[in-house]
């Protein structure tokens, strides 16, 4: 990956107060929940799984993790080398909780658990089960589901050797297999299909054509792509679907996620950053849903009922984010990237032939929004108006230069300038070099 650019971050200005506030709770309750488990893991060995001594620290639990299915929308735990993970969020333990959270992961690598996810409320009844399979009378491996005599209904389990294998080929490159990074490029071929085919089945609930699927199902793919992206360029930045004349939404809005990924991690950002960003760029035209012929009309033959509708498609958009359930500190950040990035930078200041000379800042933009900006308008300029990338980029960093902010403009162009487009048609077999 390139050096990392020094471009100043949000700060206490503009990183929302609740998105702070949130990462303290997610610490607090990720210090509880281990805390908890660490407790009845341990208590396990000695008693019954049924035993009323871990009706109070059941409840304990269970409080806990359902606190944090209600704000984040899903837990993940994962036991990680030496390190507990909790929604991709390092859990930082004080030195004295060393020892316990030593035992508590010996204590699952001996049952061959990593960890666990879970989407949706769990009840202590369910925990109970989690528990017995670290009891004295539980001799079965446990799968994704636990033991056969104590199936598991709302919690999913992952396998320690499984992830212990993961983090093994993270640590060492060279022990991966010769054709590793063809596996990678064919992976991140998968990544994306995953997300085209997540956000066909949203746009069509938004469309009203099936039942809506939550939002926050996005957020594993986005990591996945993070994951996929972090250490290594892009091999290919999508591909761009029509059917007949109509472009695929749902594609365009993948690409928008996948560019700023790439850009963002270009930029230096954490991976925390990056995955909502991708977020924010995957949501930032919802309200084109139902559009989408309306793009690859020819604007000087649009009626003026279908300008007035790609006019307002901003506005859809916002409010449908302000319905997402549940509104997370994730989707506030998602809400806030999306509608700074629908205002310009600054205002032109024009020299006597009419060029833009000056910029006069504008109000102070977030920076997911300032680069969903120019990921959105080098989208419409590509895809929409059908110009070329150079003809684009000149565009941008001419004429409408005072839209972006000049100090992340030229870092974007020299990024896309070094990429390479391929256009595949006919339906052939597409092959990912």
């Amino acid at each position: 990956m390139a050096d990392k650019i020094d471009i100043q971050k949000p700060g206490a200005a503009s990183v929302p107060a609740e998105a702070r506030a949130a990462t303290v709770r997610l610490q607090a309750a990720g210090r509880a929940l281990l805390s908890h488990l660490y407790m009845l893991v341990r208590n396990a060995r000695l008693y019954s799984a049924d035993n009323r001594i871990f009706e109070k620290p059941l409840q304990l639990l269970c409080d806990a993790m359902n606190a944090v299915v209600a704000s984040e929308g899903r837990l993940e735990l994962v036991a990680a080398q030496d390190a507990f993970y909790l929604n991709q969020a390092l859990i930082r333990m004080d030195q004295k909780s060393a020892e316990s959270l030593r035992e508590l992961r010996q204590d699952m690598q001996a049952r061959d658990i990593g960890g666990f996810t879970l989407e949706q409320p769990v009840t202590v009844t369910e925990l109970r089960d989690f528990v017995f399979i670290f009891s004295k009378e539980n001799a079965e491996a446990a799968g994704e589901r636990g033991v056969s005599a104590r199936k598991l209904l709302s919690l999913k389990l992952r396998r320690y050797e499984k992830l212990k294998e993961i983090f093994s080929q993270a640590r060492d490159p060279a022990a991966q297999p010769a054709e590793g990074a063809l596996d990678r490029r064919r992976y991140a071929l998968v990544v994306y299909a995953r997300l085209v085919n997540f956000m066909q089945r949203f746009l069509a609930g938004q469309r009203g054509e099936r039942a809506p699927i939550p939002w926050h199902g996005a957020m594993r793919l986005m990591q996945d792509m993070v994951d996929m992206s972090y250490s290594h360029r892009a091999h290919f930045l999508g591909l761009t679907c029509h059917r007949g004349a109509v472009r695929s939404l749902a594609h365009r809005l993948a690409n928008h996620a996948l560019l700023s990924v790439v850009v963002g991690a270009y930029l230096g950002l954490e991976r925390e950053e990056l995955r909502d960003l991708g977020l924010a760029a995957l949501f930032c035209e919802i309200g084109l849903a139902g559009l989408e012929d309306m793009l690859a009309a020819d604007p000087k033959q649009m009626t003026a009922e279908g300008r007035a509708a790609l006019a307002s498609a901003h506005g859809r958009t916002l409010r449908a984010i302000l319905r997402f359930s549940p509104f997370t500190p994730t989707a506030a950040a998602i809400l806030t990237a999306v509608h700074d990035s629908g205002l310009d930078f600054g205002k032109p200041i024009r020299d006597l032939s009419g060029r833009v000379s000056l910029i006069e800042p504008g109000p102070e933009l977030v920076l997911p929004g300032r680069l969903l900006a120019l990921i959105r308008r080098y989208g419409a300029l590509v895809e929409d108006a059908e110009l070329t990338p150079e003809l684009a980029l000149g565009l941008m960093n001419g004429e409408e230069r005072h839209r972006f902010d000049p100090a992340l403009l030229p870092v974007f162009c020299r990024v896309m300038q070094g990429l390479t487009r391929r256009e595949i048609g006919g339906g052939g077999k597409v092959e990912i070099f």
